[in-house]
């Protein structure tokens, strides 16, 4: 950025309204800018060190596996057959489209749709509190 003002600056008597708006030619020099920093490969230095550190903090699976609702999850998921609950695990924990299912296990689109419904279906069922409909 500092570059760029500095251009700018420089270079303002340059500017020619009949060419085009003021935002646009600001623009171009921005990005003229920056396209050759990309080009010499050079990287901000910001001076500051910040050492990596590991999160100590359980991650979101394993604090919902000690909860109570991960326990029910985690049991109702092992109700469920091995194809629904192998769909749903990649679709929600890999972010798996249902093309992407699909194509992993050669399977047709709408089977996999269709799987992924009924086992989330069974899942809604398992979960539901007894006598809620």
């Amino acid at each position: 950025m500092h570059e760029a003002f500095v251009s700018i600056w420089q270079y303002a008597d340059r500017f020619d309204p009949s060419r085009g708006t003021g935002e646009a030619w600001l623009t171009s020099i921005v990005r003229y800018r920056a396209l050759d920093l990309v080009r010499r490969g050079v990287r901000e230095v910001t001076g500051v060190d910040i050492p990596e550190q590991e999160d100590e903090e359980p991650d979101p699976l394993a604090r919902l596996l000690d909860s109570a609702e991960g326990a029910a999850l985690h049991r109702c998921l092992e109700e469920l057959d091995a194809e629904r609950r192998v769909l749903i695990l990649h679709a929600f924990m890999d972010g798996l489209t249902h093309t992407e299912l699909a194509d992993r296990f050669a399977m047709p689109l709408g089977t996999v749709k269709s799987s992924i419904r009924r086992g989330l279906a069974g899942l809604r069922h398992c979960l539901e509190p007894e006598g809620v409909t």
